[in-house]
């Protein structure tokens, strides 16, 4: 072993336990670290009562938590080996409930998502429930449920053979794609008509230019439109949520000027809208809504 951590905790009185986390040596053999969990597993197997919480193993960025249960804890590691050896991943983690993975870049997120059936289907049944996979700047970055993650993974398939697509992020309520280029959007939206009319959930699409919270575009969209050349070479990005809108310009020099002509622009429907320097929130402009 490389440490250990232990954290006790009491809720109430007589109910305290203890948790904590094994972090094993760098580049320790697959067969020490199945015997270090066999013996983590048997401890907490026999002191499970007393400890009233659970430990987890570190491996070489593969964290797994041990549950005590021997076919569970057995499962487990043998997806933490196979996981720890895969040059993709940069990061795992097998929780009771989930699996979670962070892949090196986009093409190893996706090509990680491809494989979660055979990942899950030889891990503990109980962290199959939840699925996640993301990069560590999280332009790819999708969880949920397996049929959802797999829908994910089919629109996806489906749309970068249409356009360029550089990262895609799942929400409760749509499937966000990002774009290579704005300019790509007519074209995209289409094809996810014509190949996904019922897709679920539902899709949208993001960009450099258009970046969305909990929204479609749509807004956005309709502003960038109204504007003309010149003035969006000023705009860095265009950002929606809602019927909010937050207009980022590349410059403090174009501050002003772009949050006149942005007021004159603003779609009906808009409730609050406002001008920043792209980096520096503290610049932040509150246009007048009409």
């Amino acid at each position: 072993m490389a440490s250990v951590e232990l954290t006790s905790h009491e809720n109430q009185p007589f109910t305290g336990g203890v948790s904590g986390q094994v972090v094993a040596r760098d580049g320790l053999a697959d067969r020490e670290v199945s015997a270090l969990a066999d013996r983590l597993s048997s401890y907490t197997r026999e002191n499970g009562e007393r400890m009233r919480g659970l430990v987890s193993l570190l491996a070489d960025d593969v964290e797994l938590i041990v549950t005590g249960h021997l076919e569970t804890d057995a499962a487990a590691v043998g997806t933490a080996l196979a996981l720890r050896a895969d040059e993709r991943v940069v990061s795992a983690e097998i929780a009771e409930s989930f699996i979670a993975l962070v892949g090196a870049d986009v093409g190893d997120a996706v090509e990680l998502i491809r494989g979660l059936p055979e990942l899950a289907a030889t891990a503990p049944p109980e962290a199959r429930s939840e699925l996640f996979v993301r990069t560590e700047d999280r332009v790819v970055d999708v969880g949920d449920a397996p049929p959802r993650v797999a829908g994910a993974l089919a629109a996806w398939d489906a749309l970068v053979a249409e356009v360029p697509l550089t990262g895609m992020r799942l929400r409760d309520d749509a499937l966000v794609m990002t774009l290579a280029q704005e300019a790509d959007y007519a074209r995209a939206a289409e094809r996810a008509r014509i190949l996904l009319p019922e897709a679920e959930p539902r899709l949208a699409f993001a960009g450099e230019l258009i970046r969305l919270g909990e929204a479609d575009g749509a807004r956005a969209r309709d502003l960038v439109g109204r504007l003309d050349a010149s003035e969006l070479e000023r705009i860095a990005y265009v950002w929606e949520s809602g019927s909010r809108l937050q207009i980022a310009v590349t410059s403090k020099h174009h501050l002003d000027e772009v949050a006149r002509s942005v007021t004159a622009a603003l779609p009906e429907g808009t409730t609050e809208a406002w001008v920043v320097v792209d980096g520096d929130a503290e610049s932040r402009v509150d246009l007048v809504v009409p």
